[in-house]
């Protein structure tokens, strides 16, 4: 890891991880990701770096390889048996070649437009892997993909035996690769075959994704509005910027709350940068419009609060892998998923040391009042830690109880005796001390102040007077 980073020596070490080797997986589209924020935070080659979540996340990158090395495989590779892997993501494109079962290349390419279509990415991965069978000269192919959409559109072009139905804003540029998928297949002679895998199973997966360290969470907070308006629009994007942290940027569409001239005060004390999103073009804020349609697609079929469906996209993983959900990614700790996780209660367990049991009665002092005032009496019902005990179902901190003198503790060594013993009151006495002889026998401990049978205290009749405050002149 370079001391100093520049956008030359961030380049230097993605080159001397991925350039030289024909198979790196993950790392390379994460070596292209780094290269992609070098050149967003420098304007010249010896710029220093001074983004520190780019240095996180090459130390990230750097641990990552360290711990599990994805440049590895066969070189000696023989077979007819040609596969080629292609996915796209937001992110990135990505192809990866495979001969029987063994993988001799894999390429990504970093999106330059996230605003155009998934499918139109798809079949953009899809020619760049061709071009890559090309330069091993296969002629015999079996294309993998996890879009069913791609599948038939290709499917339908190889056969010609069914029109491609397309009726997307993006249909001519849906055709023109069509068609230049189609002549590249003739002019090279290539036999092609296309199969549908999901995406778990898809080998390409890998190549468009970086680290889930380095990866945005896409963690959703919605807020009810009053109204439409820039006033009640700043209200609670304020209260989310108080408790989560301001970000650096904001893209909108170009409603009129967000184009007055008081949400860019707003933005500017803040200090965000506020960028807006092309007009009657959804899909520039493509993350923020898929979210409003799974969240909608949750509320309608579980017929639950908006706040409950927006719970749900944050718990829900994208995959078999817990940790991917957005609320995973951003918290710490684990969030709990409801009706599914139950409730546990941790008793107290048997190893520790209690001086309390289930089931003794014990005298309740109330920690605001006089000391000769009266207590009640209950039941410990549950132990929950050494120093918080149920009585009656309600919790009370064990320097609060005594034990009551109708019910010993089991545990001790004390017996009762109400006769024959001085002047006749009762008297706790440990029977390994010897008999009862007086007062000042030792072992025998008089009932405390807190019995009820006790007569109340007699208050003295001087007069009580308030407390003067004099000055030193008084004096």
């Amino acid at each position: 890891m370079p001391e100093k980073l520049t956008r030359r020596t961030v380049f230097s070490l993605c080159g001397e991880l991925t350039s030289h080797l024909p198979v790196c997986g993950w790392l390379r589209v994460a070596a292209s990701y780094l290269k992609r924020r070098a050149n967003a935070a420098t304007t010249s080659w010896e710029d220093e770096v001074t983004d520190s979540k780019l240095r996180f996340m090459i130390e990230e990158t750097l641990k990552q390889v360290k711990r599990s090395d994805p440049a590895r495989g066969r070189w000696d590779v023989k077979g007819d048996e040609n596969s080629l892997w292609v996915d796209a993501s937001s992110l990135a494109l990505g192809a990866l070649l495979e001969v029987n079962v063994d993988v001799i290349e894999d390429a990504c390419w970093l999106r330059r437009d996230e605003c155009s279509h998934i499918n139109l990415a798809e079949l953009d991965a899809v020619i760049k892997g061709l071009n890559l069978a090309i330069a091993w000269k296969m002629s015999k192919l079996t294309i993998m993909t996890d879009s069913r959409t791609v599948y038939y559109w290709v499917k339908d072009t190889l056969s010609k035996k069914a029109r491609v139905k397309t009726k997307a804003s993006s249909e001519m540029l849906i055709r023109r690769r069509l068609e230049t998928l189609r002549a590249i297949v003739e002019e090279y002679g290539l036999s092609l075959d296309i199969r549908f895998v999901s995406s778990a199973e898809n080998k390409a997966d890998a190549l468009t994704r970086v680290p889930k360290r380095l990866r945005p969470s896409r963690y959703a907070i919605w807020r009810g509005i009053r109204r439409q308006d820039t006033a009640s629009v700043t209200e609670q994007l304020e209260s989310v910027f108080l408790e989560r942290g301001a970000p650096k940027e904001l893209l909108t569409d170009n409603a009129t709350s967000f184009r007055s001239s008081l949400f860019g005060e707003f933005a500017n004390r803040w200090g965000i940068a506020i960028r807006y999103r092309c007009a009657h073009v959804p899909s520039g804020n493509g993350i923020s419009e898929r979210c409003h349609r799974t969240v909608k697609t949750i509320l309608a079929r579980k017929g639950c609060s908006v706040a409950e469906a927006v719970y749900r996209y944050n718990v829900m993983p994208r995959g078999n892998d817990a940790a991917s959900a957005p609320a995973n990614q951003i918290f710490r700790y684990e969030v709990r998923l409801l009706g599914i996780d139950e409730v546990r209660q941790q008793n107290q367990s048997a190893d520790d040391q209690h001086r309390y049991s289930v089931g003794d009665r014990v005298w309740i002092r109330h920690p605001s009042r006089r000391c000769n005032s009266r207590s009640l009496e209950g039941t410990v019902t549950r132990l929950v830690s050494p120093q918080n005990v149920e009585v009656d179902g309600m919790p009370r901190h064990v320097r609060d109880l005594r034990w009551s003198l109708h019910h010993c503790p089991p545990r001790g060594n004390f017996q009762r005796q109400s006769a024959g013993c001085g002047r006749g009151r009762r008297r706790l006495v440990d029977p390994g001390a010897g008999p009862c002889e007086g007062s000042e026998d030792e072992g025998t401990i008089e009932e405390g102040a807190d019995s009820p049978e006790r007569p109340q205290l007699r208050r003295g009749s001087r007069e009580r007077r308030p407390t003067q405050l004099c000055q030193y002149s008084d004096l």
